[in-house]
């Protein structure tokens, strides 16, 4: 096993290795979380497991898959509180896999062919605590003195930067709750927007952005945004509270892209989508539709094809999970929607026509 790979289960992952070559970690190092409750029908006590914990994806045998959509948890293998061998803990995310449909026969299929035709003792791997995620007890204040938009002057430089980008103050008020601050012990945030995060109505991080624009931010001594330490990325989306309650949702990459997008709109505090973003997505708007328009740089052919791919990929298991479906949207001429920040009609006009192209309903 490469020096620079830290998993939770070394000798499962070892073993994938050697089956299927390519290996790659999902929710790196994020142990599997549960509490027992109460069947308020049955009055069984029974056990709910709150985050699954790390998963090492590979191309599934079972179907045409060149993706890794077929994802295995890192207990796989071992056995759960009823010593019960836990061979079951693996699916495919490829539409039609019979993968996907919990059979006992296919996963004694998968088993076979992880263990190969001597049988291989997974049942005592020691696997590494990890590390627990709580959002629940999440909790963050203001960086310090942050005030309304409302009360900065017309001319104030950060409300002309604004007006430039055609964003509009009371908006970023009214719906986002955006503040500026004008004094923290913590100089990145001085004279910077601070956009909240919130979930279920509590704010559990916050971003600090620039109020200007730089000609090249890696030449920058701050970056553009600064994401509170502590906030859980890979957990919450930039205005998922509200997203939830529409039957279309759009996901982008950065709380900008959802001022231009609108209140359907929900953003990731990074370019890459979690195992815990696909949750929440297939959880709120399962019923429903999704499509996901982020912006790689397809300049960068390289990087930006790895992106979309990967995009595409996320897309394709999400289809499998909403009844409205999911696709990649790209908007042309390697746009992003901050582009159509002064015309959202077009911008959801172009969103719209290409989900209904690729047979999401909107």
């Amino acid at each position: 096993m490469s020096a620079n790979v830290n998993v939770l289960n070394e000798e499962l992952y070892k073993k994938l290795k050697s089956v299927f070559k390519n290996v790659q970690i999902r929710s790196e190092g994020e142990s599997q979380t549960s509490k027992v409750v109460t069947d308020l029908v049955t009055g069984r006590k029974r056990t709910k497991i709150i985050n699954s914990g790390e998963y090492y994806a590979v191309c599934c045998p079972f179907c045409n898959d060149t993706k890794f959509r077929c994802w295995i948890n890192h207990r796989y293998g071992t056995p759960d509180a009823n010593a019960r061998i836990q061979t079951y803990l693996a699916t495919c995310y490829n539409a039609g896999c019979e993968l996907m449909q919990s059979d006992p026969g296919v996963y004694q299929k998968l088993w076979k062919i992880v263990s190969g035709n001597l049988a291989v003792d997974l049942s005592k791997a020691k696997i590494k605590a990890g590390k627990e995620v709580d959002v629940d007890k999440v909790r963050f204040d203001w960086p310090g003195e942050c005030v309304p938009l409302s009360q900065l002057p017309a001319n104030h430089e950060a409300i002309l930067y604004l007006l430039k980008r055609k964003i509009i103050p009371e908006r970023l008020e009214k719906f986002y709750d955006v503040r500026y601050c004008v004094n923290s012990k913590r100089q990145i945030c001085r004279n910077r927007f601070i956009i909240p995060i919130f979930r279920n109505g509590i704010m559990v991080g916050w971003q600090a952005r620039a109020a200007y624009d730089a000609k090249d931010w890696k030449k920058e001594f701050y970056p553009k945004y600064y994401t509170a330490k502590g906030t859980p990325r890979r957990y919450v989306f930039y205005n998922m509270d509200v997203a939830a309650k529409f039957k279309f949702g759009v996901a982008v990459e950065g709380a900008s892209d959802v001022w231009a997008v609108g209140s359907n709109g929900i953003g990731t505090l990074g370019a890459s989508l979690s195992v815990h973003h696909v949750n929440w997505m297939a959880k709120s708007w399962g019923d429903y539709s999704s499509v996901i328009l982020f912006d790689p740089t397809l300049k960068d052919v390289k990087n930006g094809k790895r992106l979309v791919e990967k995009l595409k990929g996320v897309a394709d298991v999400l289809n499998t999970k909403m009844k409205g479906g999911c696709c990649l949207v790209q908007l042309p001429d390697d746009r992003d929607p901050g582009d159509y920040m002064g015309d959202r009609k077009l911008l959801r006009h172009y969103i719209e026509e290409s989900a209904r192209s690729q047979n999401v309903s909107v």
